[in-house]
């Protein structure tokens, strides 16, 4: 279902910092990117609590202008910027993120193969009005029965 990137498009969006904003689907292969996109918090929910941070994680899925949805990790050393700053149903612009490929069984989606994580160098902006990413939901979610 996904497409090779090639080496020389691989670079270019793990450093480039023009002005361009990139897909999802544009950036799926695990890498660390400094490349910009624009997303919708489709869904938001924080992990359990746990004596060293207030919150455990968090979890979204993030959709973008053309409708594709990736699930996006903010681990637990790092949730308590994000736990108030990222609201569900709000579209943000993202640069510096990581992509990696889901190593466990544990996955949201049948089709899902990679996910984002949000790490210590990423900056998230909130978009103004008018410049806000709208989007349909479509989940295909794993039978687990």
């Amino acid at each position: 279902m996904f497409r090779k990137i090639s080496s020389m498009k691989k670079h270019m969006l793990q450093h480039d910092s023009a002005d361009r904003c990139y897909g999802i689907q544009e950036l799926l292969e695990p890498g660390i990117y400094t490349a910009r996109i624009k997303v919708n918090v489709s869904r938001r929910w924080n992990g359990n609590s746990s004596e060293r941070h207030s919150v455990s994680g968090i979890s979204m899925f993030l959709t973008d202008t053309s409708n594709y949805r990736i699930y996006c990790w903010i681990p637990s050393n790092l949730a308590d910027r994000y736990v108030e700053d990222l609201e569900e149903h709000r579209s943000y612009e993202i640069h510096n993120f990581m992509i990696s490929t889901y190593v466990s069984s544990c996955k949201w989606s049948e089709d899902d193969e990679f996910f984002m994580i949000l790490m210590d160098s990423t900056i998230v902006l909130p978009l103004q009005i008018g410049d806000y990413v709208t989007s349909t939901e479509t989940f295909k979610f794993k039978d687990l029965s």
